[in-house]
């Protein structure tokens, strides 16, 4: 399991993409957004609350334009700190988020910058 998620954080991050421009840092922003998308559609479980306000926090950040905030909102949803226990639901009968609405919003993202 544990060079699963090695793996998917070297996908996540590209050292060529570390630091610089704002084109930079929105590709990397795309990339990592794509990439723990595709994730989520392969393990075939449905989001967690702590994904998906993540996940929904970097398109905030995204749609004004913060890339690297973004960035770093899909790397805190994709790894948890060990020790991490997951986020309570509150008893709430709300319908979780599916994994199609987040791509929608996130090409639309896109497709507007």
């Amino acid at each position: 399991m544990r060079a699963a998620e090695e793996s998917s954080a070297d996908t996540l991050w590209s050292p060529a993409l570390d630091e610089g421009s704002e084109e930079n840092e929105r590709k990397r922003f795309e990339d990592s957004f794509e990439a723990a998308l595709q994730q989520m559609e392969r393990s075939g479980r449905g989001l967690d609350p702590w994904q998906e306000e993540n996940l929904l926090s970097a398109l905030g950040a995204a749609a004004m334009r913060s890339w690297a905030l973004a960035a770093a909102f899909v790397a805190t949803a994709t790894t948890r700190p060990p020790g991490r226990r997951p986020t309570k639901t509150h008893n709430s009968r709300r319908v979780p988020l599916p994994l199609s609405t987040l791509r929608r919003r996130f090409e639309q993202i896109c497709a507007a910058q």
